[in-house]
């Protein structure tokens, strides 16, 4: 949504895409297609990142209390 935001911030200014400004976005949102010009999106990996952040937080839980006085500690 930024990079979109981005592109109407362009045009406004009268700058041209790509030939003055690069853009790129993140998400791969579908109005990415429905811009002009269609803008060039990453597509993240949302099951790879969910999994990885599932298990980590299953490990945190699983270590108990030594996590978190180790946590703490690191606070004080």
């Amino acid at each position: 949504m930024l990079a979109v935001g981005a592109m109407f911030e362009a045009e406004r200014r009268g700058l041209r895409i790509p030939a003055d400004i690069a853009l790129l976005g993140y998400g791969d949102l579908d109005i990415a297609a429905c811009t002009n010009p269609p803008l060039s999106t990453i597509r993240p990996p949302h099951e790879q990142i969910g999994r990885a952040v599932a298990e980590h937080i299953l490990e945190r839980i699983g270590n108990g209390d030594a996590e978190r006085k180790t946590s703490i500690s690191a606070l004080n």
